[in-house]
């Protein structure tokens, strides 16, 4: 036979073998051994992404989690002086949590993405303090102390040192997975203390007691409060960030060459405090103000006409609906008040006064505004700009409620307040009340000074001589021109009070559990002249609530709150018939006997409250239960249909490709 009958002869041979599936096992085994070496490539790339393409980050959420605010990065580089970062973290111990784990790790990732972006002017350490280890010394030594797990003989350290070239410190002893929202906040200001030579230096004057011996919170909404001692953590928050100067409300005169000014509920400022607080302002001061018609979370005295602040509010143009409250259901805090009609005495409802802000409650994009997600408040005002407000005065509303608000009055909300009454009776009025404003610009004068009142017959060098009798600060004040102030004013003082946003989180420590603080440091941070820190984006990953949740349970509340005035209704009605009866009845009430019509009447509405109970727990129940189905519905979602779509999709494609490459052979 040729050559040529050969080679023929092999290829209908190789023709038989290719449709009869690549020759039985030999066909298969070339498919196993393809998908093994595919997913032995796909290995070997991640492997070898992990190690060589870490600096390759492309950050796919919405709010861009995962990455530096853009100010951020040109701020590191532009540092003076390099800086060493040490992050302890125990490593061993944080086997037992992984969610603490998995946030070390985003810390760890976040840190090593700063470092990259600094230019050289960072240099991160990573270390583990292991038991009786140098690296355990070090971190003792810096400040960071081991949190106990509550598990014997156990502890978790997990903290930041950064230091300087002569060894100045800023510590974060723990870092907080509870507080992700203000990692790069607090981040960027521990490296800004070092930075910076100075601290700006703040003025605080307050009623309230920041600095401890006040009250804490009231065990159910209306009841006075409990007592307290330790300072507040909004003002030892302040202790780290400014230097911090507390002003008695009886003092005289503010402090000279102040950044910044706090006025947090001040009640009977004295004269001269009042005029050197207007000095301030109209030479161009950095304000933040907290009025409050009522403080309900701690023991502080009641504030009359704006705590004394309402000629000060009229001059900066602001103005706040006087002994108003805004009702707000869309953002209103689930509380726990007593109930006597409950099993339990308990029932928890919406107090339509305590509101809880989202970012929905931003009036526009604001920087004063960014890092904030959730902001806890008690009765907060209504702020508007005054009618007679100075021309040229900006005013931007920061904050504002939803449509469905209305005002009430604040004497609704003392110690009698029924959270289920407010709901029940409440109307919206269509508007969107604004809860805090910023205003910019050069404010009117307040009061008069002294030495302008000064007699037609005092000579220009008496009238000196006067002025330089004058506090330091109000001398500057006098001397200056007119400058451009910026105030921010809240029309609440409870947001800085701990009942509202931090809590006992056990072996961890005080938790947050709102932004209260980072947005009140914020604010201020950027009053007092730091550019970088009011430009950093919020990071929110772990605060997205299921708003459909919500929705139902807020729609099956509002059924319950009608049924229960309806029973209310009904049994009202009933006792008013047999009251009826009673004074119908002979003076011997033994003699009391009720005809056949009144017996049914009785009989009649009795089984309407018996429906009417009934009811109530049916729309309990069904509160429960279309809760639960939400959640089993989510659940089933997540573990077993997203998966089983992926497992079907991989299924498919493979199939496809295997039956590509058999009708190809």
């Amino acid at each position: 036979m040729s050559d040529t009958q050969n080679d023929s002869a092999g290829l209908e041979d190789q023709k038989k073998v290719a449709p009869g599936s690549g020759g039985g096992f030999g066909g298969r085994a070339s498919l196993y051994a393809g998908v093994a070496g595919v997913v032995l490539v796909l290995v070997l790339v991640n492997a070898l992404a992990g190690s060589l393409l870490r600096s390759v980050r492309v950050d796919l959420t919405q709010e861009k989690l995962y990455s530096l605010s853009p100010a951020v990065g040109p701020w590191l580089q532009s540092l003076d002086e390099p800086l060493r970062l040490d992050l302890f973290i125990s490593r061993e111990a944080l086997t037992d949590f992984p969610t603490l784990r998995s946030y070390a790790t985003r810390v760890e990732e976040f840190l090593e993405e700063m470092q990259r972006a600094s230019g050289g002017k960072l240099a991160l350490n990573v270390l583990n303090p292991e038991p009786f280890s140098e690296a355990e010394d070090q971190a003792r030594s810096a400040g960071v102390e081991p949190v106990p797990t509550g598990q014997v003989g156990q502890s978790i350290t997990f903290g930041l040192v950064v230091s300087n070239s002569v060894d100045q410190r800023e510590v974060l002893s723990f870092l907080d997975p509870e507080q992700e929202a203000t990692l790069e906040h607090d981040l960027v200001r521990l490296i800004s203390g070092l930075a910076r030579a100075e601290k700006p230096r703040l003025a605080v004057v307050s009623s309230l007691p920041l600095a401890g011996g006040g009250g804490a919170a009231p065990a159910f909404p209306g009841m006075p409060p409990q007592q307290a001692t330790n300072s507040f953590v909004i003002y030892q928050q302040l202790e780290r960030v400014f230097d911090l100067q507390l002003i008695d409300v009886g003092e005289d005169a503010l402090p000279d060459q102040l950044d910044g000014l706090l006025l947090a509920h001040p009640v009977g400022l004295s004269d001269g405090l009042l005029r050197s607080i207007d000095r301030y302002a109209r030479a161009g001061g950095r304000l933040l103000v907290l009025y409050d018609s009522l403080v309900e979370s701690v023991n502080a005295p009641a504030a009359e006409e704006g705590a004394g602040l309402g000629p000060l509010l009229a001059a900066w143009g602001l103005e706040v609906e006087p002994g108003k409250a805004v009702a707000d259901p869309v953002f209103a805090q689930r509380v726990q008040t007593r109930d006597r009609r409950s099993a339990g005495g308990l029932q928890v409802v919406p107090l339509l006064t305590w509101l809880a802000l989202t970012q929905d409650a931003v009036a526009e994009p604001s920087l004063l505004t960014r890092a904030t997600q959730l902001l806890r408040g008690g009765s907060m005002g209504a702020v508007r700009r005054a009618d007679g407000a100075p021309e040229g005065l900006t005013f931007t509303p920061l904050l504002q409620s939803s449509d469905q608000a209305a005002l009430v009055d604040v004497s609704r909300l003392g110690r009698q307040l029924d959270p289920a009454g407010l709901l029940r009776s409440h109307q919206p009025d269509g508007q969107r009340y604004v809860l805090a404003a910023e205003v910019r610009g050069v404010v009117a004068q307040a009061f008069t000074d002294p030495a302008e009142k000064a007699s037609d017959t005092e000579t220009s060098e008496e009238a000196s001589n006067v002025k330089l009798g004058k506090s330091a600060s109000a001398d500057v004040a006098a001397d200056q021109e007119p400058g451009e102030a910026r105030i921010v004013l809240i029309a609440d003082a409870d947001v800085v009070t701990d009942p509202f946003w931090i809590e006992d989180g056990g072996v961890f420590g005080m938790q947050a559990t709102a932004d209260n603080g980072a947005f009140v440091l914020g604010v201020l941070e950027a009053l007092t002249g730091n550019p970088v820190l009011s430009e950093l984006r919020p990071r929110s990953a772990s605060r997205r609530p299921f708003t459909r949740i919500q929705d139902i349970q807020r729609a099956a509340e509002d059924a319950y709150l009608a049924e229960e005035q309806r029973l209310q209704d009904e049994v009202s009605s009933t006792e008013a018939l047999l009251q009826d009866l009673l004074n119908q009845a002979p003076t011997d009430r033994s003699t009391l006997t009720l005809n056949a019509e009144q017996e049914a009447d009785v009989e009649k509405l009795q089984e309407q409250v018996l429906a009417s109970r009934k009811a109530l727990r049916g729309v309990q129940y069904q509160l429960r239960s279309d809760i639960e189905q939400m959640g089993n519905r989510l659940m089933v979602l997540n573990v077993v249909v997203w998966p089983a779509l992926v497992a079907l999709g991989a299924g498919l494609s493979l199939g496809l490709r295997w039956r590509n490459s058999r009708a190809h052979r």
